[in-house]
């Protein structure tokens, strides 16, 4: 099972916007739009137009899958979209980033949706693949 995010093009947005500690205003000076466009794209109240997205990509550093329709392809998009510290997570021992893991993904356990074997299964596929290069 592929993992995705369900969360909308504007949180998906707003997530990775927080993660590179920027607030709308600067975001939209990077972008060369209006802090109020951020503002709407953000809450959904607007719709991101394909001439924007390349530049969305590029200041926030995700692929345009992942913002577009929720694929996560890459380590960077699986922290954002759950909402966790990537830079935190690297910087935990290897022996104790499932116990890390674990105790931070216990809010989807609580709503019954049983996400660590998948961030498990999508992390040893990105060591793998980085191995084998």
């Amino acid at each position: 099972m592929e993992l995705k995010s369900f969360e909308t093009i504007g949180r998906r947005i707003k997530q990775a916007r927080k993660a590179k500690n920027l607030d709308q205003a600067s975001l939209a000076k990077l972008i060369g739009v209006l802090p109020s466009r951020i503002s709407l794209l953000e809450r959904d109240r607007a719709h991101l137009v394909a001439s924007e997205a390349s530049f969305f990509c590029k200041v926030l550093e995700v692929d345009l899958n992942w913002l577009i329709n929720g694929e996560i392809r890459s380590e960077n998009e699986l922290f954002l979209t759950l909402n966790l510290d990537h830079k935190e997570y690297n910087e935990i021992p290897d022996h104790a980033k499932e116990k890390w893991l674990e105790k931070h993904t216990q809010r989807f356990a609580l709503q019954g949706i049983d996400v660590a074997a998948q961030i498990q299964e999508f992390l040893s596929r990105g060591s793998q693949a980085t191995a084998s290069v």
